[in-house]
């Protein structure tokens, strides 16, 4: 016999689970739970994101997480080796560079502005 639960959590998202014991229930909601609404470096949207990227051997990586769509800041999750819950795996919320493939510490002052450059 499976418990199923439906719960609206502070962050606005509503979240469905079904497990087989109560204590599943719970370990999964209390991840969605502690899942922030905004950005919490410039209150900016927040998504999911997923990315697949292969490593020097060739094994192909998943790398879940959130991104700000605002400013690309980021934080990305772990995951349990048993029962496969996830996990934050810090609270930095480093900016993510697509072209580097790798996030990059920020003190969050803004990008200077271009020069003008006179040709």
């Amino acid at each position: 016999m499976s418990i199923k639960l439906s719960a609206k959590l502070t962050s606005g998202m509503q979240i469905t689970v079904e497990r087989d014991t109560a204590i599943e229930v719970v370990r999964e909601l209390a991840f969605f739970s502690e899942l922030l609404s905004c950005c919490p470096k410039c209150q900016g949207d927040i998504c999911f994101t997923r990315r697949l990227a292969k490593d020097a051997t060739g094994q192909l990586n998943e790398y879940l997480g959130m991104i700000c769509r605002t400013k690309g800041h980021q934080i990305t999750f772990g995951m349990h080796k048993e029962g496969g819950l996830l996990f934050t795996k810090d609270n930095n919320w480093d900016i993510y560079k697509k072209d580097e493939g790798k996030p990059v510490e920020t003190d969050n002052r803004p990008e200077p502005p271009e020069p003008d450059l006179p040709f």
